[in-house]
């Protein structure tokens, strides 16, 4: 088994790595956490504009396709950074939505796009409890 990475996710790991070094300081993260929901928007953005935000969701969807070894570098990075913003919570665990019964699915997709362009925080434990029930 290889475990090596290859050319693109070395290139996807120096990539956040250096955001994370040249712009989440200890000082950065202090500001973020005063912002409304206590992480940054400008982290947020910044993620957008690297593909971040789009990395595990199927290219058929939109997105890059990236699977675990993508999302493990990118979090690694988040976690040596400390991270405020809900990468986790809403970009990781997202795709997952697209699994909930059509009855807690459709609901929570028309408030993700009453949000739109704000990162949305996810009660997974509700909706996990709520599709078993």
């Amino acid at each position: 088994m290889d475990f090596e990475l290859t050319d693109e996710q070395r290139l996807l790991r120096e990539s956040v790595e250096r955001l994370m070094t040249d712009r989440y300081d200890f000082a950065a993260r202090k500001r973020f956490a005063q912002e409304p929901g206590g992480f940054g928007t400008e982290p947020w953005r910044q993620y957008a504009d690297l593909g971040l935000l789009g990395l595990p969701f199927a290219e058929h969807d939109g997105g890059l396709g990236g699977g675990p070894v993508e999302t493990m570098i990118v979090m690694e990075a988040f976690g040596r950074a400390l991270a405020l913003e809900p990468y986790l919570a809403t970009i990781v665990l997202g795709p997952h939505v697209q699994q909930l019964p059509e009855h807690l699915r459709e609901p929570f997709m028309d408030d993700v796009m009453a949000e739109l362009g704000e990162p949305v925080v996810v009660d997974y434990v509700r909706l996990n409890i709520d599709a078993l029930a």
